[in-house]
C-alpha cells in the first residue's frame, strides 16, 4: 500500500505494509481526518492496528467504476432481443449506475417472467457488471398491448 506521507511519520504503518498501488485504484493519503474517522467509528469489536489499516484499504482504495450510458442499453436490447418497445429510465441522476427498464420482445411468448429476465441478464452480462442496480419489467408484444389498453 502506497501512502501519501505528510506530518508526523510515526502515526502512519510501518514500511512494512507498503506496495505500489495497483493500476485503476485511487491512492490513499492518510492525515488527521481519516486517523480521527477510525477512532471514533463504533465498532463492535475492538479495533487492532491491522483492522484499520484494512479498514481504510478497503474504503480508500476500492477501484472507481463509471456507469454505462442509457443509450448503449437500448441499442443491445434492441439488436439482440429484437425489442418491440423499451423504456429505460436512469435513477441514479446520471451517471448510469441504477436503471429500472420495460423491455417488450417476441423472443418472450412462451418463457416464464424468470427465463425472460435471465435472457436480458445474459444479454447485458457486460453492462451489469459496471452498474449497481438494474430492475426489469418484461413484456411479450400481447402482454403489452393489454396492458396499455386499461
Amino acid at each position: 500500500m502506497e501512502y501519501a506521507l505528510s506530518g508526523n511519520r510515526s502515526s502512519y504503518p510501518s514500511s512494512k505494509h507498503r506496495c505500489s498501488p495497483l493500476p485503476g485504484v485511487a491512492t490513499v493519503k492518510m492525515n488527521a481526518g481519516v486517523r480521527l474517522l477510525f477512532r471514533r467509528s463504533a465498532l463492535p469489536f475492538p479495533r487492532s492496528k491491522w483492522h484499520t489499516n484494512h479498514l481504510t484499504r478497503t474504503i480508500f482504495r476500492s477501484p472507481v467504476t463509471m456507469g454505462v450510458p442509457a443509450a448503449h442499453i437500448e441499442a443491445k436490447l434492441k439488436e439482440k432481443l429484437g425489442c418491440t418497445h423499451v423504456e429505460l429510465t436512469d435513477l441514479s441522476d446520471g451517471c448510469g449506475q441504477k436503471f429500472s427498464a420495460i423491455i417488450v420482445s417476441p423472443q418472450f411468448a412462451g418463457k416464464n417472467l424468470l427465463t425472460q429476465q435471465r435472457l436480458v441478464n445474459s444479454v447485458l452480462a457486460d453492462e451489469l457488471e459496471q452498474i449497481h442496480a438494474f430492475s426489469q419489467k418484461t413484456f411479450t408484444p400481447e402482454a403489452w398491448d393489454k396492458a396499455n389498453s386499461k
